[in-house]
Parts: structure tokens; sequence; C-alpha cells
């Protein structure tokens, strides 16, 4: 398991049946210790592996149409780094200063009146299009269906206009 990160992988390595594993995390009480153990080499592994991409990066040849480029003393060769996995390890290691900054508080009293504007904003306008077909819904929240503002409303964000047009080809324009 250390070596791969897989049950069955381990199992078919070890040559026995994947079904094995699970009967010593029931059976034998040492095996899950074990088990956890080898784990978190491969996490260690995987974690090294991380490192050394976003770190050192990864050699790939430079290609030309499909063939690779030769320069003297052998093929043309380009050192790539992992942006993704730099801020993945970022955020692991000092989530307070890489991490997302979004926070959510769960400490609501319960009462609306406590709400904010925007949130009963919000809710108030989901409410209004309960029932009611998606051109009706859309009128009720005070979204123009056509992307203007003719009628005085808010214009719809690009991603609802999105639904409600597929929904309304769905539902035959109701």
């Amino acid at each position: 398991m250390s070596n791969c990160g897989q049950v069955l992988t381990a199992a078919r390595w070890s040559k026995v049946n994947r079904h094995q594993h699970y009967v010593w995390m029931e059976e034998d009480p040492t095996y899950p210790a074990r088990f956890k153990q080898a784990k978190r080499r491969w996490l260690q592994a995987l974690e090294d592996e991380a490192n050394r991409r976003a770190h050192d990066g990864v050699e790939s040849p430079v290609l030309y149409e499909g063939k690779p480029v030769y320069v003297v003393g052998g093929p043309l060769k380009e050192r790539e780094y992992s942006d993704t996995l730099l801020l993945a390890l970022l955020k692991a290691y000092d989530r307070e200063r890489f991490g997302d900054k979004s926070q959510v508080d769960l400490n609501w009293s319960g009462r609306l009146e406590d709400l904010s504007e925007g949130a009963t904003g919000s809710i108030d306008r989901a409410v209004r299009g309960i029932g009611r077909s998606p051109a009706e819904a859309e009128a009720a929240r005070g979204w123009s269906g056509a992307g203007g503002r003719a009628d005085g409303g808010r214009e719809m964000p690009p991603m609802l206009k999105r639904f409600a047009a597929a929904q309304r080809s769905v539902t035959g324009g109701t």
C-alpha cells in the first residue's frame, strides 16, 4: 500500500484477494495501525512528488510538427513548473496567508430581523419566483428576461439567462 496507494493494486502485488484487506481490518488488531502507517507513507511520497514538480519542475522535449527538436548536444528540452501544485502546497502549509479568504458566519439567531438587507433581499427575490412559470418568476424577481432593461428591472445575470432560456425551450416558452 505504501508503494501504490491503492488496496486493489497492493493486493495484486501481494498475490492476495482484495477482500482479505477488509478481513484483516476487522480481525487483526495490529493491521489497522499498520495500514494507517502505509497510507501516511504513501501520502508523504505524493507530497514529495508535488513539491518536486512545483519547485524543480519537469523537463519535457520541445516538439516541432510532432517531432523532437535537436540542438548541438542532444534534444532541446524545456522545464515546466506547476503553478497549481505550488498554490495547493502553499494553501496546505499556510492556510491563513494563502488559503481561500471566504468566511461563513454561522452564528445566526434564527430571526429574520437579524439578517442583513442583502440576505433578506435575496431570500425575498427567490421566494417571489416559487410556483410561477420562468417568465413570471423573472418578472416577479425584477429581472428583464430579454437581457435589456425596458421594464425598469435589473438585468438578469448571464448564467440565469442561459438557464431561463433552456427552461423556456423545455416548457415551450411558458
